[in-house]
């Protein structure tokens, strides 16, 4: 589907009050990284918040891959751990010869190999602060209401919060964790301490790697001081941190009960909000909550849910 019209599906999927999904391949033929940034951020214009994108995946015998492959200069890398949800131990099934390759996109002719990880740096910086929770309200706000792009506020604010050295650290991380993907076609990677197993998992490991290291409340610290650019009042400031909390599904402080709160803004355009948890699961530990948040994101388990 041309990425034109996403507004279109939405608006029926809307009208019948139904989900949706949009999934996105990074790395296709023509793709610049400036069209990419585009497409996502025109997701996100639209109101959809559960995004999955994965890296173009060059099938045998597929006419992409047949007739397309030299045209479009498609170098692609070989990974064993990038079939869907896949889990189990990829070093092991290499030992035995039966582990399962896929080629994934290294670079095109439009895409040089540095452009693509510029493309998934900001996919995986965007999946984990616009589609996890944390800058969902905030970023539709100052698009509605005061015509700031996603595509500025979103690379403005993955610029600043490099600045942090705990956050940028994770940066670096997650590009060695490409790095070793490509060269060794799985990933066991550690991203800010935490583990990666499965090339899938990659580029949805950012609030993962936040909550892991209870940091969210620090992230929310560096997002507020790069909003002081906007003008935006201290009350709408408090309004969303208050949210972010509410809508953000936490280890250790979830929703058992539901929970009402007044509002001094317009962040939301409601004056009193109520959240509970979106499915009443409740983990004992933060390695299965964590789990959760990779195994369940295309059902939004991670976000809490808000009512009027």
């Amino acid at each position: 589907m041309k990425i034109n019209r996403v507004s279109e599906v939405t608006e029926k999927a809307k009208a019948f009050n139904m989900p949706v999904l949009t999934e996105l391949i990074m790395g296709l033929p023509g793709e610049t990284y400036d069209t990419w940034v585009d497409s996502v951020c025109e997701v996100f214009a639209n109101k959809i918040i559960n995004l999955d994108i994965f890296f173009l995946q060059l099938i045998e015998n597929a006419p992409m891959n047949v007739s397309d492959s030299e045209k479009f200069q498609l170098e692609t890398f070989q990974a064993y751990d990038y079939f869907y949800e896949t889990s189990s131990s990829v070093e092991e099934e290499l030992g035995q010869g039966t582990a399962e390759i896929v080629n994934v996109i290294r670079s095109t002719s439009t895409l040089t190999p540095d452009e693509l990880y510029a493309c998934n740096e900001f996919s995986w910086f965007v999946v984990g602060t616009h589609c996890y929770g944390v800058t969902t309200h905030i970023s539709d706000y100052l698009y509605d209401k005061k015509g700031i792009t996603y595509q500025e506020f979103y690379l403005g604010l993955m610029d600043h919060v490099k600045q942090d050295l705990t956050v940028n650290q994770w940066f670096n991380d997650y590009k060695n964790a490409y790095e070793f993907w490509k060269a060794m076609g799985y990933t066991h990677s550690k991203i800010g301490g935490y583990t990666i197993q499965g090339g899938w998992k990659g580029l949805n490991s950012l609030m993962p790697v936040i909550q892991f290291n209870k940091y969210l409340n620090k992230f929310l610290d560096l997002v507020c001081d790069f909003l002081t650019r906007y003008d935006l009042s201290d009350q709408l400031i408090s309004d969303y941190r208050k949210i972010v909390n509410l809508y953000v599904k936490q280890y250790g402080k979830y929703l058992t009960v539901p929970k009402t709160i007044k509002l001094q803004s317009d962040i939301l355009g409601v004056s009193e909000i109520t959240a509970s948890d979106r499915y009443d699961q409740f983990p004992d530990t933060l390695s299965e909550h964590i789990d959760f948040m990779f195994f369940a994101r295309r059902r939004n388990w991670y976000l809490n849910t808000f009512s009027i």
